[in-house]
């Protein structure tokens, strides 16, 4: 597919994107199978650009200089995509690789010129380090596109960086809790094997001695409070029998 684009390449194949997407609802207890046809990537526009702000109150010099990213999709900061920075550099490329050719692209459009971007980025640094506007210099402004793997499942909407993997927000899958039913049929499951079985069976001993040891801690940590209630009791017996 052709691009043109000033980007960060696919790194992440669309196998490697659904088993990372399958793992997440598997280790939270979603019972969801993930189909191809049920990704797409979206390739992102960002605005770029290094600040440097100078501040002088009440005699103090202060001098900030960073990085900032801005979606050119939302207009909003999102920083955590600078990461990408520090293990690739965006090159423009002109086709993405024809193995992605299976899955829906949609090259994104930006939204946000440079002057607009320009503005918003300024309102958010002064705010940021309260400081007057006139005080802050952009430089470096850059677009980068930046390919982000998508899925709409279960009433979630997730999405997860295609270079590296590490930039999602796997953080809103919820856990779901499983009923006893389907603890003990997993748990059936596990014991048909011997290794699975001696697993259950060291897990089991394991708990038990965790409790008698927590038993036996409480009655160490409250010796006066239990002998005062056996003294009762005996006492009670004496009285009534």
């Amino acid at each position: 597919m052709e691009l043109n684009k000033h980007s960060f390449p696919v790194n992440i194949t669309l196998e490697d994107a659904i088993s990372k997407f399958q793992k997440e609802f598997d280790k939270k207890g979603h019972k969801v199978k993930i189909q191809k046809d049920q990704m797409h990537l979206n390739i992102t526009p960002y605005w770029v650009c290094f600040y440097d702000i100078d501040s002088n109150k009440d005699g103090n010099y202060q001098h900030i200089s960073g990085q900032i990213a801005l979606n050119s999709l939302t207009n909003k900061v999102e920083n955590e995509f600078l990461k990408l920075l520090n293990v690739s550099t965006p090159q423009v490329i002109d086709a993405l690789d024809v193995s992605f050719e299976r899955v829906e692209i949609r090259v994104k459009k930006s939204l946000i010129n440079q002057a607009e971007a320009q503005e918003t980025i300024t309102k958010v640094l002064s705010s940021k380090y309260n400081v007057d506007k006139k005080n802050i210099s952009l430089s470096g402004f850059e677009e980068m596109y930046i390919p982000i793997w998508r899925i709409d499942i279960e009433s979630h909407e997730l999405y997860m960086d295609a270079v590296i993997s590490k930039i999602n927000n796997f953080h809103i899958i919820n856990k779901k809790s499983r009923s006893n039913s389907e603890l003990f049929s997993e748990m059936v499951e596990e014991i048909k094997t011997p290794k699975g079985l001696a697993k259950y069976i060291i897990e089991f001993v394991i708990n038990v001695f965790k409790a008698i040891t927590s038993v036996f801690m409480l009655f160490i940590k409250n010796w006066q409070i239990v002998l005062i209630i056996i003294l009762a009791v005996f006492i009670g017996f004496l009285i009534f029998f």
